[in-house]
């Protein structure tokens, strides 16, 4: 259940928020659960309107493809919201980023399924995989652990996806591919600062 990627942004919010950064130690403990309360009730909220969809049959009278549609655009809406209401109120980049690059994930998965269809499992891990790269990268932080740990549940993942065949190897390649797709793009978007 918790290797579902709709809770990626929670082990994210999760690692970022206790990492040695040095906004993290001087902010209140108080602080950090106002800001993560918000990415929690918006995860408790996809998965409400996911559970009302699915109980009121939307989910049956879309194809898989549609409801794997409506369940991404119900993500990108919430999570816009919330992305939106923290650069309102000013936080700074270490706090937002990587919200912004789960909406890219994501955005990028819903454009993907137009086409193909690919492993929503895979992709969330790997997006993880790669933004804590991302954060490695900028904000000088340590977190090689909690990357190997991604590392290792992306491929944990994708070998139960095939191995339940939930997915064939080119759906599981195709999710890697798009996640790093974005993830070079953010490298270089955040790099010529042309970031948000």
């Amino acid at each position: 259940m918790l290797t579902h990627p709709v809770f990626v942004v929670i082990w994210l919010a999760f690692i970022l928020f206790t990492s040695s950064f040095y906004m993290n130690e001087l902010l209140p403990s108080s602080y950090v659960w106002r800001l993560s309360f918000p990415i929690i009730a918006s995860v408790a909220l996809v998965l409400l309107l996911s559970l009302i969809a699915w109980q009121t049959k939307i989910y049956a009278a879309l194809q898989e493809k549609n409801s794997r549609h409506f369940l991404l655009g119900i993500y990108l809406i919430v999570f816009f919201l919330l992305y939106m209401n923290y650069r309102r109120i000013s936080l700074p980049p270490f706090y937002v980023d990587y919200l912004f690059l789960s909406l890219l994930y994501a955005l990028g998965g819903w454009i993907l399924l137009f086409k193909w269809n690919y492993s929503f499992h895979v992709l969330g891990w790997a997006g993880m995989f790669f933004t804590l790269i991302f954060y490695q990268w900028f904000y000088d932080l340590d977190l090689i652990y909690w990357i190997i740990f991604s590392a290792i549940m992306t491929g944990f993942v994708a070998s139960l996806r095939l191995f339940q065949n939930a997915h064939t190897q080119q759906e599981i390649l195709r999710s890697i591919l798009v996640s790093f797709s974005i993830f070079v793009l953010s490298i270089c978007c955040k790099s010529l600062s042309f970031w948000p």
